[in-house]
């Protein structure tokens, strides 16, 4: 409950942003490999503005995001990292998900938002490329 809470504003905007990078990260990162696999060729400029390269920085985001996903999904009856949720687990946080739904609504709202700012940036970077040379043809500094 302290992560949905207001004492816990400090640490959930922080693993928001951690959320935000780490699922951008690997959505750019899945959508490359994709491509790769299937051979395409090399997409104009203005996609790759979409999709830039995965930094050294944006690797260690991902995996660390591994290894918290490994470290949250370990269950208490016994079963390892990354084993799941098991029953009793769901029974005990059951009372309390009526409390916490509205903040975890809102912190879903919030990571969705950070990752369509991310992409909006994008965007806009790639159009002005794109606009740039032809504006410089007609307009002079």
């Amino acid at each position: 409950m302290f992560l949905f809470s207001d004492e816990g504003a400090l640490f959930r905007d922080f693993i928001l942003m951690e959320t935000v990078n780490s699922v951008d990260a690997m959505s750019r990162g899945a959508a490359m490999e994709l491509a790769r696999r299937l051979a395409l060729p090399r997409p104009p400029a203005f996609a790759q503005a979409l999709l830039p390269e995965l930094s050294k920085d944006d690797e260690v985001l991902v995996a660390n995001a591994q290894k918290l996903v490994t470290f949250l999904g370990a269950n208490r009856s016994g079963g390892g990292a990354g084993s799941g949720l098991d029953a009793q687990t769901l029974q005990e946080l059951a009372p309390i998900l009526p409390v916490i739904a509205p903040g975890m609504r809102q912190f879903g709202l919030q990571i969705l938002g950070g990752l369509v700012e991310r992409l909006n940036a994008r965007v806009f970077s790639a159009l002005r490329l794109q606009v740039e040379p032809v504006a410089s043809t007609y307009f002079q500094k």
